[in-house]
């Protein structure tokens, strides 16, 4: 990463002299140093000024690069839990650890297996192999029990369904539908005789009368008045 970062910090000094800005000639040096003794603190800061004052595309991609990175770039503390700060074991370790475990004459894998293959081929490389594997075994582990706990859980459903239906089931062959010709209540209406309403029923009168109509009077008896 240190690498990465210094071209990094080389770009944005190279955009900040096209810009018109003046850097000491030892200002890229200066920079590094501080980065890899102080931290990445006050390098941030001092390159978020320049991309302020001579403000460009390339330094602001350049800038918010280092940013993003910023808990990559803890150089002292890396250095003094006695982890490497370069690139260059990183980029070694794709030869000396995984293709020598994988690329080697006569050896046949299949890729469902690479990741499992490298994390132990990891643990060994870094002699973590008690730890690795104890965390490997629980792992496993909590797997089985939460695939027993979803098959449980899967069977007890199915059960609960089996004894949902056969109990529909029994239900309704001991209780089956009574016959609509054997109801007693069909019984006697059928047997109760049909009564006509008489001439008298209301609704048999008309609903508007007609009032009464006066006799004609003769014509002989107006001529005599």
């Amino acid at each position: 990463m240190r690498a990465h970062a210094a071209e990094y910090v080389n770009e944005i000094g190279q955009a900040v002299r096209a810009a018109g800005g003046r850097l000491p000639t030892k200002w890229l040096d200066g920079v590094l140093h501080r980065l890899k003794h102080q931290g990445p603190d006050r390098v941030l800061k001092h390159l978020a000024w320049l991309a302020a004052r001579y403000p460009s595309p390339t330094m602001q991609e350049k800038l918010a690069y280092l940013q993003k990175r910023e808990a990559h770039m803890r150089y002292p503390t890396y250095q003094a839990a006695g982890w490497p700060i370069g690139s260059g074991s990183v980029e070694s370790a794709n030869k000396v650890v995984v293709e020598a475990r994988l690329k080697g004459a006569g050896m046949r894998w299949g890729r469902q297996n690479v990741n499992p293959m490298l994390v132990l081929r990891n643990a060994v490389c870094n002699r973590q192999w008690n730890e690795t594997w104890a965390t490997s075994v629980a792992h496993r582990r909590e797997l089985r029990t939460s695939q027993r706990q979803a098959d449980s859980q899967q069977r007890l459903a199915s059960a609960l369904w089996f004894l949902v239906f056969w109990g529909v089931r029994v239900y309704r062959l001991s209780h089956p539908p009574v016959p609509v010709s054997t109801s007693p209540t069909a019984e006697a209406l059928a047997e109760q005789p049909v009564r006509r309403p008489g001439a008298g029923y209301s609704w048999r009168k008309p609903f508007l009368r007609r009032p009464p109509s006066t006799p004609a009077v003769p014509e002989e008896a107006c001529a005599k008045k």
